[in-house]
């Protein structure tokens, strides 16, 4: 009886034990995780459901393939080295990898590895494998979406710092009253607006065909400091020329032996008129001069346009000042600056002058027989003689004196630390010069020039402007009666005559 029992049990525990394996054979192919068994050398014993479902593969599909046949490339060695651990006996926790489904796509799976013992000995791998290609994609999704995100702000930051630098630019641009003030600030504000560039402002100059490079910022040497017109191809197309070839055959004349990778030149035009150019090229230094990486940045054409545009209304509205305020200073017929303006200098000068504790020489002249030269000859020969005068003066004066007409055929210059000798010198020697200058018109000979000229001066003639000028006043009228033809220096403050007993110079 006890042999028939025994051999119940063990039936029924073999009974047990089938279905316990077949419990866990069900359980194992309807988990909704994808699980695998795989041998020492890589081959796979057991795939579940899920598993094919993912992959696409048949048991027949991997029956001459090993594990690492179906893991991406780029994670093939780090599936290696974790299943390397796993047949040692270790288990691999948070394990992700990209496997290859039959039809070519890739399966993001996160999951672990457990080494099957029997008998002390590793005997297969087993891998518990969740699917997460969805959640890894909506992770991708946000990281790209995050640094799009990223650089749409850093966009606009750099947008705004444009803007800002742009309107200061502007700004400064419209406060400069002289032209060489809106070339310190393009060579100040250029460097802030595009860092990685180089580049220069060339302006036409009083020869309409020439160009003169007049602001340069990065490289020293960027385009040459004087050219034609012509050598500009933007300058021909009235457009932008942008070259990104350093052998194209269109490169401008005036860049010389340089061959930068990339650069630009814009027109600088208001209402027509050609103004200069705008030129931008890339800024390599050291090892990198060559590289043809280093190219102008994206933002350079666009920003070439708005930076063209302020520059242009800048310089367009100093010329027009500048025209307006010569206007207002200068003698229309012989160009010198006008009674107004000698002035307003001779107030400066003698302010300067006595702060400064340093001379100052004033001359004024009156050329000799004027109306009876403009009476004989007609005023077209007295405007030629007082065009031709105001030119030789202008060559005999130094850059720092100061010419104007004062009225009618009256001249007064101011010289700046010239003392009072040597301002009696400079003038007697205009009165030679003044001597040698022969007029003709229309074929006709004028006859010779004589100058009565007089002579004061800072400290010796006073402290102020209305001192000094009446001291040189009656200076000019002793030279005219005494003969004309010479040149007298104004007495000291206290040998001046009073008003009563000035000669009449008329």
């Amino acid at each position: 009886m006890s042999i028939h029992r025994d051999v119940a049990e063990c039936r029924r525990a073999e009974q047990a034990l089938r279905e316990s394996q077949e419990l866990l054979q069900d359980y194992l192919e309807n988990a909704n995780d994808m699980i695998q068994s795989v041998s020492p050398e890589g081959h796979l014993l057991y795939i579940n459901r899920k598993w094919r479902e993912a992959l696409g593969y048949s048991e027949q599909d991997l029956v001459h393939m090993t594990v690492l046949d179906i893991v991406s490339q780029d994670c093939k060695a780090e599936y290696q080295y974790a299943l390397q651990r796993a047949l040692s006996g270790e288990k691999i926790d948070d394990m992700e990898s990209v496997l290859l489904a039959r039809d070519g796509s890739s399966i993001f799976v996160r999951g672990s590895l457990s080494p099957r013992i029997e008998n002390g000995k590793v005997v297969a791998v087993r891998a518990i494998l969740s699917d997460v290609t969805q959640h890894k994609r909506a992770e991708d999704a946000l990281i790209r979406a995050s640094e799009e995100v990223a650089r749409s702000v850093a966009e606009l930051n750099e947008r705004t710092r444009e803007i800002t630098l742009l309107s200061e630019m502007g700004d400064l641009l419209q406060s400069c009253h002289e032209a060489e003030e809106a070339y310190r600030v393009i060579s100040y504000s250029m460097p802030q607006l595009l860092p990685a560039v180089c580049g220069a402002v060339c302006v036409a100059t009083s020869s309409e065909n020439i160009l003169e490079t007049v602001a340069m910022w990065g490289e020293s040497r960027v385009t040459e400091r004087m050219f034609h017109l012509e050598d500009c191809w933007a300058l021909r197309r009235g457009r932008m020329h942008f070259v990104q070839d350093r052998d194209a055959v269109l490169r401008c004349k005036h860049l010389g032996l340089a061959k930068p990778a990339q650069y630009l030149c814009v027109p600088l035009t208001a209402q027509g008129e050609v103004l200069g150019v705008l030129h931008l090229q890339s800024n390599p230094s050291g090892s990198d001069r060559d590289a043809e990486v280093n190219l102008l940045p994206s933002s350079a054409p666009r920003l070439a346009v708005t930076i063209a545009d302020r520059i242009s209304l800048a310089l367009a509205s100093i010329k027009l000042h500048e025209g307006l305020r010569q206007q207002t200073i200068r003698d229309p017929l012989t160009s010198l600056f006008n009674r107004r303006y000698m002035q307003e200098s001779l107030d400066r000068e003698v302010r300067r002058a006595v702060r400064s504790k340093r001379p100052l020489g004033i001359v004024m002249l009156d050329i000799d027989h004027f109306k009876n030269f403009n009476d004989s000859f007609g005023h077209h020969a007295g405007d030629l003689m007082l065009r031709e005068f105001g030119k030789l003066l202008t060559i005999h004066v130094r850059g720092e004196d100061i010419i104007c007409r004062y009225g009618g055929e009256e001249f007064v210059l101011i010289l700046p630390e010239a003392s009072l000798e040597a301002t009696r010198l400079r003038a007697e020697e205009l009165r030679k010069a003044a001597s040698l200058l022969k007029l003709e018109s229309q074929g006709q000979y004028l006859g010779g020039v004589t100058i009565s000229i007089g002579v004061a001066g800072f400290p010796d003639h006073g402290e102020s402007a209305e001192s000094i000028m009446r001291a040189v006043d009656q200076a000019l009228y002793r030279a005219k009666a005494e003969g004309r033809d010479r040149v007298v220096v104004a007495r000291g403050i206290k040998d001046r005559p009073t008003l009563t007993q000035m000669p009449n110079r008329s």
